[in-house]
């Protein structure tokens, strides 16, 4: 598979710091200056970088351009197993899919993180690490955050509570209908933010999204469980709105809403059951 190029990128190659292998770095049109900011950034000598989460599978830092100027935050993914080295041979960096759909999301009309330069160590044919670096998205917490912190005011709200779960739920509606599925659609991978007096939502970690010309069922299934996953701050009766406000969205014939549903019930419980959560 040739990924070597995305359209409407500019690609410049340089050698890597670790003298083995090099750097593929890519960055939109006349901002050259993201070479020389990738290249500090992958050697770690970027001023006030900061790393705001990591796990076994990827780190993400923070960090300005310049002081006072724009704010970015850079998900570096690193390499999980072996079948990591086997899939570079045939498929994209998880660096390089986040890019693309997450512009294939805003061609669609769906908001994410712009993206502003993409980093890829190659050894060989394979690519060791990458790192998406995007433009941050501020004033919008995440939407397990709207609905369990205090300070926020749909927390203390009944009245924003139910309005956002019905814009949530038509948002999700949406996205499915659009044939989109993310993922991992857990509320912490959703940012939302006030806007107008309603909500705009914006999808981030879209590695994982794949846009299908129907949305398969089992994976509309899946988005929803992962969504319904959430305990704090939801009742049953949020729940149901959420639904309500979902099918609103979609095209799901009357017949089968309830087998979908409880589809998702079950997988929802299983999953809470395997977490010991019940």
């Amino acid at each position: 598979m040739d990924t070597s190029n995305i359209k409407g990128w500019v690609r410049v190659v340089k050698k890597a710091p670790s003298e083995i292998g090099h750097l593929e770095i890519y960055h939109r049109p006349r901002n050259d200056q993201w070479v020389n900011l990738a290249l500090a950034y992958w050697q770690g000598k970027l001023n006030g970088l900061s790393i705001v989460r990591s796990s076994r599978f990827a780190i993400v830092h923070k960090f300005s351009v310049a002081p006072g100027s724009l704010t970015c935050y850079a998900k570096r993914f690193l390499i999980r197993d072996w079948s990591d080295w086997i899939k570079h041979m045939i498929q994209m960096s998880r660096a390089k899919r986040a890019l693309i759909r997450g512009e294939e999301i805003q061609a669609l009309g769906f908001s994410s993180p712009r993206a502003l330069c993409l980093i890829e160590e190659c050894w060989a044919v394979f690519v060791r690490q990458s790192a998406l670096i995007t433009e941050a998205i501020h004033d919008a917490p995440n939407i397990r955050d709207w609905l369990n912190r205090p300070e926020l005011e749909v927390a203390n709200s009944i009245q924003r509570k139910r309005q956002l779960l019905r814009t949530f739920g038509r948002a999700v509606g949406a996205w499915h209908e659009a044939g989109l599925y993310h993922g991992d659609m857990r509320t912490s991978n959703i940012l939302c933010r006030t806007y107008k007096g309603g909500f705009t939502f914006f999808w981030v970690d879209n590695e994982r999204s794949r846009k299908f010309a129907r949305l398969p069922m089992r994976l509309r299934v899946h988005n929803l469980m992962q969504v319904n996953m959430e305990r704090r701050g939801v009742t049953m009766t949020d729940r149901m709105r959420f639904w309500k406000a979902y099918l609103e969205e979609t095209h799901i014939p009357t017949n089968q809403q309830k087998r979908v549903i409880w589809k998702v019930i079950r997988k929802t419980k299983k999953r809470w059951k395997k977490r010991g959560w019940v």
